[in-house]
């Protein structure tokens, strides 16, 4: 049998809106951990070196409106944001597009914070509730955890909120913006008929990169290269390289050559498949190769037997005697 990856964000909880967290909408910000630095005297999270994080540190220091910290899996993006929280220095949120990805950053989802519903909005069209206005009049910096899987829509919402909330035209109302994440993993959702609804709103793409605000002001990019996660340089290449679609044959056989193994015998593996389409064509599949497999069907007097054999009386035989009596 096979079993889907997909929708697995779905099954976590999201955070509750910030602003519902009590009367001072910073204090709640401070107690959910979202807000700012969290322990001042912590020490460095992971056991990376982030003296290699100071090019991207410098960026943010130096005010870049938006910095964009771009790496692949395992080039320390997690350990990064961990860092930047505990450094803190000013009023910060921490944001995922979905709720897996906000657990884990110990955040909270874009759609939650922001208070829009998780549907395609027009962003002249937006205006953001009072209570949602006090609380982004306080914040400095805004922090956005897998970038790839926002929508442009949803970056140029965000943008609409903060400039009138704060009342301010600069991009994002001022507030500066650090994008991180891997535009070769996981893409923004955009169903069928949607695709051609950010086409008639003058979108190119669906992707955060194609979002109008990015062509408003310039974008510090800070890539991420060195894979601190493995440490087989044979390995970390094979990866790289299926990652960017290069040599892709090449590197899957090396990668079966050193990991597969016959099956025990009689026994097939459970196969994980990305989208729910393909495991029901799998299971299909499977289905079909059972030839003399039926459904099994239970007569009244097997059903019978098995109450008696319980000490309790048929369900059936209950009800036609209260409905005698």
């Amino acid at each position: 049998m096979a079993s889907s990856l997909v929708g697995v964000s779905a099954m976590a909880n999201s955070p509750k809106p910030l602003e519902r967290g009590g009367g001072d909408a910073a204090a709640g910000l401070r107690r959910r951990a979202a807000f700012g630095p969290s322990e001042p005297g912590a020490a460095p999270p992971g056991g990376i070196d982030t003296s290699v994080f100071e090019p991207a540190f410098a960026r943010i220091a130096e005010g870049a409106p938006i910095v964009m910290v771009l790496g692949g899996a395992g080039t320390g993006k997690t350990v990064f944001l961990h860092e930047l929280r505990r450094r803190g220095g000013m009023r910060q949120v921490f944001l995922a597009p979905t709720g897996v990805a906000a657990l884990q950053l110990g955040g909270q989802t874009i759609h939650s914070f922001f208070g829009i519903p998780p549907r395609i909005l027009n962003p002249d069209e937006i205006k953001p509730r009072s209570r949602a206005r006090k609380l982004l009049r306080k914040i400095d910096r805004l922090v956005v955890d897998e970038v790839s899987m926002v929508r442009c829509d949803l970056l140029d919402v965000m943008d609409r909120c903060l400039r009138l909330a704060r009342e301010r035209p600069e991009p994002f109302g001022g507030v500066q913006m650090i994008l991180v994440g891997d535009f070769l993993q996981l893409p923004p959702v955009v169903p069928y008929g949607e695709q051609a609804v950010l086409a008639c709103m003058g979108f190119t793409g669906p992707y955060a990169f194609n979002a109008k605000v990015l062509h408003e002001t310039p974008v510090a990019r800070v890539p991420f290269t060195v894979v601190h996660r493995q440490t087989d340089q044979v390995f970390v290449q094979h990866l790289d390289q299926i990652r960017r679609g290069e040599r892709v044959v090449e590197a899957i056989d090396a990668l079966n050559a050193a990991c597969c193994r016959d099956h025990r015998p009689q026994c097939t593996p459970v196969v994980l498949a990305p989208t729910n389409a393909r495991v029901d064509s799998y299971n299909h599949r499977g289905l079909a190769l059972l030839k003399q497999w039926t459904r099994p069907r239970w007569g009244r007097a097997r059903v019978n037997s098995i109450w008696r054999a319980t000490g309790c009386r048929s369900p059936r035989r209950s009800r036609s005697r209260s409905a005698r009596g």
